[in-house]
């Protein structure tokens, strides 16, 4: 405690505040809470950069914690140093250090609903310490369009992603064009801690050469099954955690859209929990989004962290993105 008082830590980038707060999906369970990032002034003077939503799983280790702050911010693992602050105390002596606890959970940590952590960079160079804070403040702006770009149209969903009840690995649905109309699908904006991002589509629904119904293997699970046959690899990224906040991920080639036809689409994240992409509950004929030109349909959400891996998890329907 008095190496606190008297010797705080130097360092070469500006501390971060972590407060965390549960999430309305996550506190259902009492299982997690959400993280908000503020990069503080500290030496480059310019005040709050940026606010960023990071959800956590209090049953995952502080390595992992750790791991999303450096695919964020830049900052290596081995140079991040976190302190979980006792904000009742106003001397501060009760803060505690978080280090040689990486395979510890978060909630031996100590971390509760509502806690701030701060953390430390140590051993960063003022040159690297400005290239990080820049694209801090850059991360989230939007690029400008190509003015010679041909024109798209960005069709939302009704439940949006902050609204959305449930998270998981994957999310099946349909798209349809109902009319007379040939659309391409360019790409597509999901939410969650995503990870590794693989999105499918095949020529059919996703109901089409489906399994016959059986005794599911999961006593808590509802049997349904989807074909792994048919499907076309048309995007594999790995994204940054994005929750609440669809990320666009473009497609490697359009997905043609002919006219009275319906075609499935598959976004699974390969993250080991259940927070890589979040989605919303529907009955089977609701309509998910429409705008007069294609249609969305609700399929299934799927538990396993393999694409059609049925072993280590379970499809749930009916499901829908909750995006655009």
């Amino acid at each position: 405690k008095p190496f606190f008082r008297k010797a705080p830590f130097r360092t070469s980038y500006p501390p971060l505040s972590l407060r965390l707060n549960n999430h309305n999906n996550l506190a259902m369970a009492n299982r997690g809470c959400t993280i908000v990032i503020k990069i503080l002034g500290g030496s480059t003077g310019n005040g709050d950069v940026e606010d960023m939503s990071l959800p956590v799983a209090l049953h995952s280790p502080l390595q992992v914690l750790k791991e999303q702050l450096m695919d964020i911010i830049g900052i290596p693992v081995q140079d991040q140093v976190l302190i979980l602050c006792n904000l009742s105390d106003p001397d501060r002596n009760s803060d505690i250090l978080l280090s040689g606890r990486d395979f510890d959970t978060l909630r031996t940590c100590g971390i509760r609903n509502g806690s701030t952590l701060t953390l430390h960079a140590l051993g960063i160079s003022a040159e690297l310490k400005q290239h990080l804070t820049k694209q801090a403040m850059s991360a989230g702006k939007e690029t400008r369009a190509d003015p010679n770009e041909k024109p798209r149209i960005t069709l939302s969903t009704t439940i949006g992603a902050a609204d959305a009840d449930h998270s998981y690995n994957g999310i099946i649905f349909d798209v349809a064009s109902p009319g007379p109309f040939e659309v391409n699908l360019l790409s597509i904006s999901i939410a969650g801690m995503l990870g590794r991002v693989r999105i499918y589509a095949r020529d059919s629904p996703w109901e089409d050469d489906k399994p016959q119904k059986g005794p599911s293997p999961h006593w808590w699970a509802h049997r349904e099954s989807v074909s792994p046959q048919g499907w076309e690899l048309i995007a594999d990224r790995t994204c940054r955690p994005s929750w609440d906040k669809p990320l666009e991920i473009p497609f490697d080639k359009p997905v043609k859209l002919l006219p009275h036809t319906c075609r499935a689409l598959y976004c699974h994240s390969g993250l080991p929990d259940d927070l890589g992409i979040q989605y919303q509950s529907y009955k089977k004929n609701d309509i998910v989004a429409f705008d007069g030109h294609i249609e969305i349909r609700p399929g299934l959400g799927h538990t396993g962290s393999e694409p059609f891996d049925e072993q280590h998890g379970w499809y749930r329907a009916h499901r829908g993105p909750a995006g655009a």
